[in-house]
């Protein structure tokens, strides 16, 4: 039991590095977010790539970076950023990995939102976006299939 516990703990351990390092320095080391993805290869559950995903990865990354260009002129989205969209559109089988997208930048939005409502950010300021990341990963990790049943039941 203690030998299938060790993995997870790990995996667990380089969430927390990731999160605490885009929260505190807005740089997540590029050892953390490539170790995350190794370790999440090894897991017991890996699914495998899907072409899908790889797909909606790319349309994905070229709207950002199309956004970036002509909105706010700078990078907004960080390399390790698109790293772990791009690991786990490997891990994710296609539902799941929708939903983790939109978890992703749900919680995202929600955050910024509240910041702002609150004045403790401007509507110019880059918010971390890696713990949101790796939240919507926990989230559809272990809850993914209830909450596509959930909302399947919602629209059904």
């Amino acid at each position: 039991m203690l030998a299938l516990l060790w993995p997870k703990l790990i995996l667990f351990g380089f969430i927390g590095a990731i999160v605490y390092a885009d929260l505190k320095r807005r740089e997540v080391p590029c050892f953390s977010s490539l170790g995350f993805l190794v370790l999440l290869y090894f897991q017991e559950n890996y699914r495998g790539l899907f072409f899908g995903n790889l797909l909606v990865w790319l349309a994905l990354f070229a709207l950002i970076k199309g956004l970036e260009k002509f909105h706010y002129h700078r990078p907004a989205f960080g390399g390790a950023d698109f790293l772990l969209f791009f690991g786990t559109a490997l891990y994710f089988e296609p539902p799941r990995y929708v939903l983790f997208l939109f978890l992703s930048f749900f919680l995202g939005l929600l955050v910024s939102l509240i910041l702002l409502a609150c004045r403790k950010v401007n509507k110019d300021a880059l918010i971390p976006f890696a713990p949101f990341i790796m939240a919507a990963f926990v989230l559809v990790e272990y809850w993914g299939v209830p909450l596509l049943r959930l909302y399947g039941n919602f629209y059904a």
